[in-house]
């Protein structure tokens, strides 16, 4: 088992320094592209959004309402933007952004009461497969003109997040993160080290500066957090997909 992990970390490794470690998703209610067109969407979203949705909404005004259910409260501004843009170019549709406190718990609660929005932004993580293996998002992969626009490198990724293999495209990415390892070019030059290529290269390399006197890591930029993203890559990479549940 061991020497499985060992493997695989470094194919890990040996693939590319900086890896994507967070994505964020859009997805569509089912039923919504009957009423709206998933082009004019994507100029509410800057052409990346991932759905669900009461989409027979009418208002007072006869103006077909569309909610936007955003799980980021500091993306509230951006969607904000696109909201006005939005209803520039379709004063047929009335575009509402709603993003509550503790958001992913609201939002299930109201799955639960059949109560869905029409679009939800939120992170690629557990909820996705959960929504996907719930039947209430809409299959986009018909979308050609969106889909082949996106890194197929990211499709991939939303492939992954899958319980099991679903036929279809269900969300689309409309951010990445991305984490690496940054060195200190002076103390590599000093020590006469060169960039690691394997797991192993990295580990020795690590021992190397650390037998020099030199603390070899510094994880954190600010908050504590930010030490977190290289260990859940390797351990998803590492582990069955139900670790966590175990945990």
């Amino acid at each position: 088992m061991k020497l499985k992990i060992k493997k695989t970390l470094n194919k890990i490794f040996s693939k590319t320094f900086i890896k994507v470690s967070c994505m964020k998703i859009v997805v569509m209610k089912k039923n919504l592209k009957k009423f709206i067109s998933y082009s004019i969407l994507c100029t509410l979203s800057m052409s990346i959004l991932f759905g669900c949705g009461k989409s027979d909404n009418i208002n007072k005004e006869g103006k077909r309402q569309v909610e936007v259910f955003l799980t980021k409260a500091e993306a509230i501004g951006t969607f904000k933007k696109f909201e006005e843009k939005f209803e520039e170019e379709n004063p047929d549709i009335d575009v509402t952004i709603n993003c509550p406190a503790q958001a992913m718990t609201v939002l299930k609660t109201r799955l639960v009461k059949n109560d869905i929005p029409d679009i939800i932004t939120m992170a690629g993580e557990l909820n996705y497969a959960d929504f996907i293996d719930a039947g209430i998002l809409e299959d986009l992969s018909s979308e050609k003109e969106i889909i082949d626009r996106i890194q197929p490198a990211y499709l991939e990724v939303l492939k992954s997040l899958e319980f099991e293999n679903t036929d279809g495209v269900f969300g689309i990415p409309y951010a990445c993160n991305a984490g690496g390892v940054v060195y200190n070019k002076d103390i590599f030059n000093e020590l006469g080290l060169s960039i690691p290529s394997t797991w192993d290269e990295f580990i020795q390399l690590s021992e190397n500066i650390k037998n020099q006197g030199i603390v070899p890591f510094s994880f954190s930029l600010k908050d504590s957090w930010t030490a977190m993203p290289a260990w859940n890559a390797i351990t998803a990479n590492t582990q069955p997909i139900d670790f966590f549940c175990k945990a």
